[in-house]
């Protein structure tokens, strides 16, 4: 593990995120990331949950782990995508910890429903769908037996009145259900387009539907709430993640259109690692209308994750510079860049993000994958803002294209082996075999035509080891140091494939509960000695 020069940790002090790395440490930090809903335990409904977080919070400290990443949480609805989300600000009620709910042990028939609901523990893979209703039906009936209960609580009251932006997105989610989960494009115009007071006549008229989502984000909140203040006194950091793109099917485009600029959808131009590029379908921003408004919705944003994480990811950081904008109908290569200038384009990111970040009191660690101009690069470092390296991407592309050794990282960045996008360790080394060899050149490892375990280690090892601040890598990648705590068919390891509707995306979960992960003695050695720090 390189040691931080003098001068680096001057330099990270002096930036604008000084405070704020110096409250986390200017040190060599090690974590793990996944998805939520991949993590259960015995007392799981189907899918991994808030207060599942205390078991994991429990293992990292126990081998030596402080960074837990998490991949976005908000409510996506019907999708099982975490970054498609009906809000920017709600939490997803599927992950309600079911039998930590206040008073449930009073209702017998909660508790056989809850003891029901074991089933979908045992899935190959989450069943979203059949939890999701499952978890719906039984949140309805135990809302009708405690809601004047927990209702005519002061904290309640008080975080309804804190969080105003329940009745908008509660209210949409009332429409939404009523207009058969059609995209608010297709509602009628007195839907489609509100006044403010056909607003209002709405929540009055809905008003009990919006004290019921208002009631699931209370107890949300709750249980977050308590996940990090857990992990704080454990001192393990949480780290969420802050997608830039909302869903077009979202409460926050539906009433606040002027922040957002719905003639383009917002994709990724052809590049060496998509020949035909992506067309993601999410609407640019208005940047000149967040800027009049003093970027009141990332104020917002920031605020709200605060309360329950200490560090953030900022997904596609290169959004905030320049977005690549497609017209809708079009294939991704007849996309532009906006701004088109990239001068224009540093200077106007600079100024948003550095706005941005100091809205909270939460470090930033930025997704800054792909081919970045070196101008953003060094503008995300003068903020203080860490990026990302994953080191079978890392290239001089400035230069000869090669990959760039893992102890010549920029401190200030965090080193991962792989991504919920990409393929995992094992995927990759199988597929693509020429990038392997290079990868082991640089790397100083010899090649293997198939991935074993002691170079699977090494491998894990030398990541912790790079010269970056921060390093995490997704928990299966961990795993896989053992056969019998990973699927027998490693593509199933995968997460998310981009650019394609599978059955599979955001469908993954551990092979075993976190219990019998945790009984693990040799896993647990191995990720201690994984981020030991070499011998001298």
């Amino acid at each position: 593990m390189k040691r931080i020069s003098p001068e680096i940790i001057n330099k990270i002090k002096k930036s604008p995120l000084g405070d704020l790395w110096e409250t986390v440490g200017i040190s060599h930090h090690h974590g793990t990331a996944f998805m939520l809903g991949s993590i259960r335990t015995e007392k799981s409904s189907g899918i991994g949950e808030y207060l599942d977080l205390f078991a994991m919070i429990d293992y990292c400290k126990e081998v030596g782990f402080d960074i837990i990443q998490l991949l976005p949480i908000n409510d996506s609805g019907e999708d099982p995508s975490p970054y498609n989300a009906l809000s920017s600000l709600a939490l997803h009620p599927i992950y309600l910890s079911l039998h930590a709910l206040p008073e449930i042990e009073k209702y017998p028939d909660l508790v056989t429903e809850l003891n029901n609901l074991k089933y979908y523990n045992q899935t190959e893979r989450i069943d979203y769908h059949s939890v999701l209703n499952a978890k719906r039906k039984f949140l309805r009936n135990y809302y009708e037996k405690e809601k004047d209960r927990i209702s005519e609580k002061e904290e309640y009251q008080n975080f309804i009145k804190e969080n105003s932006w329940i009745e908008e997105y509660a209210l949409y989610k009332t429409l939404r259900e009523s207009m058969t989960f059609k995209t608010w494009r297709e509602w009628p115009e007195a839907l489609k387009n509100p006044s403010e007071q056909r607003k209002k006549e709405l929540i009055e008229v809905h008003s009990k539907e919006i004290a019921y989502y208002g009631f699931l984000q209370y107890l949300c909140s709750c249980q977050l709430k308590d996940v990090k203040e857990y992990a704080t006194k454990k001192k393990v950091f949480i780290k969420g993640d802050i997608p830039i793109l909302i869903s077009p099917d979202s409460a926050d485009v539906w009433l606040h259109r002027k922040y957002f600029d719905l003639g383009f959808a917002v994709g990724v131009p052809p590049d060496q690692f998509n020949e035909e590029g992506q067309y993601w379908g999410f609407p640019s921003y208005d940047w000149h209308a967040l800027k009049k408004s003093h970027f009141i919705f990332w104020k917002k944003r920031l605020e709200m994750c605060e309360k329950y994480f200490h560090i953030y990811r900022i997904d596609h950081v290169l959004g905030f510079y320049r977005l690549w904008l497609i017209p809708y109908g079009k294939a991704p290569s007849e996309g532009f860049f906006s701004p088109s200038k990239l001068e224009i384009a540093v200077k106007n990111g600079h100024e948003i993000l550095k706005k941005i970040v100091e809205f909270s009191k939460m470090l930033p660690v930025a997704e800054d994958l792909g081919v970045v101009p070196p101008d953003i690069t060094k503008s995300l470092r003068d903020l203080g803002i860490a990026g990302t390296n994953v080191p079978r991407w890392e290239r001089n592309y400035e230069t000869d294209l090669s990959l760039i050794p893992l102890d010549e990282y920029e401190a200030l960045s965090m080193t991962t082996v792989s991504t919920h996008d990409s393929e995992t360790l094992e995927l990759w080394w199988d597929k693509r075999p020429k990038a392997v060899k290079e990868f082991c050149e640089i790397a100083d490892i010899p090649y293997e035509k198939k991935l074993s375990k002691e170079l699977r280690y090494k491998i894990l090892k030398k990541s912790h080891e790079s010269s970056s601040l921060v390093h995490i890598n997704l928990f299966q990648e961990y795993l896989a140091l053992f056969d019998e705590l990973i699927s027998r068919d490693i593509k199933k390891e995968r997460i998310n494939v981009p650019g394609y509707v599978l059955p599979t995306n955001w469908t993954y979960r551990f092979r075993l509960p976190l219990e019998e992960i945790s009984r693990h003695s040799h896993l647990k050695k191995s990720i201690r000695a994984i981020i030991s720090k070499p011998a001298s």
